[in-house]
Formats: structure tokens, C-alpha cells, sequence
């Protein structure tokens, strides 16, 4: 995955799947929207399995430049939204 691919789908779409699940569950719950529920699980399950595949390729990417070594025990565990901004969490073993 090339960077720019990298960087759109990190800043804008894994947040607008996140936010979008938790508009569409609160809003559709004060509408009485049919299917909601099932709407939002969508987008939060889609947000989570791109997550998946962008910590992959991070963790791929950081190896291959050398920053972190290939027997390390460094692991990329995540994504946490906080604000706006969306950091990408590394964790030391």
C-alpha cells in the first residue's frame, strides 16, 4: 500500500466509519429508524477490519525501514480516536 493510500484511509475514512457508527446509533435510536443497530454494527465491524489491515501495513512498513527490528517485540495493537486526531498506538513488550 502506497502512502497516500495509507494516509486517506488513516485520517479520513477510519474516522468516518467510527463516527459514523455512533451518529447513526444515536440518531436512529431518537427517530426510531428501522435497522439502525445493524446499520451502525456495519460501520463500526468495517472501521475494525480496516484497522486490521492499517496496522498491518504500519507494522510491515516500520520493519522494512529498519525503524523497528524484524524480531522485536514491538507490536502495533491499535488506533485510538482521540478528538479529532487519530493515533496510531504502538506497545512495548
Amino acid at each position: 500500500m502506497n502512502s497516500k493510500t495509507y494516509d486517506f484511509l488513516k485520517r479520513i475514512i477510519l474516522p468516518i466509519l467510527s463516527g459514523a457508527s455512533a451518529f447513526i446509533l444515536t440518531v436512529g435510536e431518537a427517530w426510531n429508524i428501522p435497522q439502525y443497530k445493524a446499520l451502525s454494527i456495519t460501520f463500526s465491524a468495517g472501521a475494525t477490519f480496516l484497522a486490521y489491515f492499517l496496522n498491518e501495513s504500519s507494522k510491515k512498513y516500520l520493519e522494512d525501514k529498519d525503524i523497528i527490528p524484524k524480531d522485536s517485540s514491538v507490536e502495533v495493537k491499535g488506533w485510538c480516536l482521540s478528538g479529532f486526531k487519530l493515533y496510531h498506538l504502538l506497545l512495548v513488550l
